[in-house]
């Protein structure tokens, strides 16, 4: 890997985005499109397709990532981010490295 860009995200993230898209469009789209719907989104969460989630803690969740950006992500669940060290994190990302996606094959 020549770069790694992490994002750190919680629960609610992905809450205030949604709405902040939904304001914009209400009072700016005179007919919405799913291509307008996607650009709005795009530009106001500045999140791009993520490749890897690690997800700490018991529940599952889409970890504040809004559906879309997580399309393609591989989950790797680890118990709690407080005991995360950097080791456990080189490990998580050499697991990701094995993964062979099949993108829906």
């Amino acid at each position: 890997l020549s770069k790694i860009t992490v994002n750190y995200l919680g629960c609610d993230d992905g809450f205030d985005q949604i709405c902040q898209s939904a304001r914009y469009l209400s009072t700016s789209a005179s007919t919405l499109t799913d291509e307008k719907v996607n650009q709005t989104i795009a530009e106001l969460t500045k999140v791009p397709d993520v490749d890897l989630t690690i997800h700490c803690g018991l529940s599952s969740s889409f970890s504040g990532l809004l559906p879309w950006q997580s399309r393609f992500s591989e989950f790797i669940q680890c118990p709690s981010v407080r005991g995360l060290r950097l080791s456990d994190f080189h490990q998580i990302v050499y697991r990701f490295g094995m993964v062979k996606q099949r993108w829906g094959r």
